[in-house]
């Protein structure tokens, strides 16, 4: 009679041990939160329905108990543990069924179902497996940058080397427009693209020697790639340029247009690019592809890093790379006479930013023909670029007025408030607007000595 009732205290004194263990894993919180929490944390969301047969004990005595599986779920799970009779596991259920206990489903935080496992698994194989899913969760929810250059990722074979493994490909979802009646087709489709060949812009159907329409493509996050030739851009330097072929409108048949809103899905397709080789930066094949003897405007760019004002240094990559552009293509700066910057940002804020974005650029051909060649900034527009203005003989400059701009920081100083009454009283027997005109000129002088 004692040995019973000792076995029966080691057997819940087992059970509570067991119970303890597993409840040190699972994730403190509601079916809901837990989503938002994997969501968050760009985690699997791990799902464990046990019910009171001998193969759910089991599992908890065995592998719910193993370091290396509370270590996978430590590192890429958000863990909930639900008995098989409640209300949770029911309408877990309706969604991801399950046919039998115990069960343990892994979830992507974009809701599909990547593992699924029913009855008993041995530690090993669920560590494995939870690793696995998290890792193609990551792989296939690309493409992925890194610091703006595509960053391509593939899964390595158990025994396959990496340096035989083929770097060449991205899965990227693509929404196709203008499918024609008497078609069905998915709004968005997943391909494979070489990122060695240009992206397709539209593809032409056609049955026999009938053209019956054409496809229109955008990409899912697309990166940066070269708005003639289709090319994304890999690495760094600039690279090697050849003309395209140009569409039967005239245009390059790429641009900005091609960049689609996010989307989430699984439907295979695979889409060719033309073979046409070129390896070339958006800047470089813009500068290179006139035959003019200048080119001026916003290039988006500086040559050195004392030509930004801002908390933020200007990427040293991007410098290097629109230096190597200009060379390349034999054209220099001409500089600029006035204002040393020709584009702002949030003026009078902490995170105010300046660059000189827009320059003309001319061949040594040209500069020499051209000696007098003055490049002026006139500052007084209005929009966040200064308009500039290229004056091929060397003349005095005159200045356009500039338009006085009251600054919101001023009002946080206590002689501003001091300033404008003094100024209105120097202007005691005057009109209303050269009392304005008064005041505008000692704030502006103020406000120099104030920066």
């Amino acid at each position: 009679m004692d040995a019973k009732i000792d076995e029966k205290r080691n057997e819940e004194s087992n059970r509570l041990q067991m119970e303890h263990s597993l409840s040190a894993l699972v994730y403190k919180g509601s079916i809901p939160k837990a989503i938002l929490e994997s969501k968050k944390q760009k985690k699997l969301f791990v799902v464990y329905i046990s019910g009171s047969d001998e193969k759910s004990v089991e599992l908890e005595k065995s592998t719910w108990t193993d370091s290396k599986v509370a270590e996978s779920l430590s590192n890429y799970c958000i863990f909930l543990h639900i008995p098989e009779s409640s209300t949770d596991a029911a309408n877990f259920r309706a969604i991801y069924p399950q046919k039998s206990v115990p069960s343990i489903a892994a979830i992507g935080y974009n809701g599909v179902q990547l593992w699924q496992n029913e009855g008993i698994v041995s530690a090993e194989v669920l560590a494995s497996s939870l690793e696995k899913a998290w890792l193609g969760l990551h792989i296939q929810g690309g493409p992925w940058t890194f610091s703006q250059h595509l960053l391509i990722m593939k899964e390595l074979k158990k025994g396959e080397k990496a340096t035989n493994v083929q770097l060449n490909t991205v899965d990227m979802w693509v929404r196709v427009y203008d499918v024609p009646n008497g078609f069905m087709m998915r709004d968005w489709e997943k391909v494979s693209l070489d990122v060695r060949k240009p992206i397709k812009k539209s593809m032409k159907l056609a049955h026999g020697s009938v053209e019956i329409g054409e496809l229109n493509f955008k990409y899912e996050r697309l990166p940066t790639f070269c708005f003639f030739c289709g090319i994304i851009v890999i690495g760094e330097k600039w690279l090697r340029y050849e003309p395209p072929e140009p569409e039967e409108d005239g245009s390059s048949g790429v641009g900005e247009e091609m960049q689609a809103e996010q989307f989430s899905g699984d439907n295979q397709v695979q889409s060719k690019g033309r073979d046409k080789e070129c390896n070339l930066s958006n800047v470089k094949s813009e500068i290179c592809f006139s035959n003019l003897g200048t080119q001026y405007g916003d290039f988006n760019d500086i040559l050195a890093l004392h030509e930004k004002q801002g908390n933020i240094a200007h990427p040293n990559w991007l410098i290097v790379g629109f230096r190597s552009a200009i060379h390349d293509c034999s054209l220099c700066d001409l500089g600029m006479v006035g204002y040393a910057f020709t584009w702002e940002r949030s003026r009078g804020q902490p995170n105010w930013v300046q660059e000189p974005l827009d320059r003309v650029l001319g061949s040594h051909d040209w500069c020499n023909l051209f000696l007098s060649t003055t490049v002026y900034n006139l500052e007084g527009s209005t929009f966040d670029h200064s308009p500039i203005y290229l004056h091929l003989n060397a003349v005095a400059q005159v200045y356009r007025a500039k338009r006085f701009k009251f600054e919101n920081k001023w009002l946080e100083e206590p002689e501003c408030k001091d300033m404008v009454a003094s100024s209105w009283a120097k202007g005691v027997g005057l009109d209303i607007f050269s009392k304005i005109r008064v005041c505008t000129e000692e704030l502006s002088n103020w406000g120099i000595q104030m920066s």
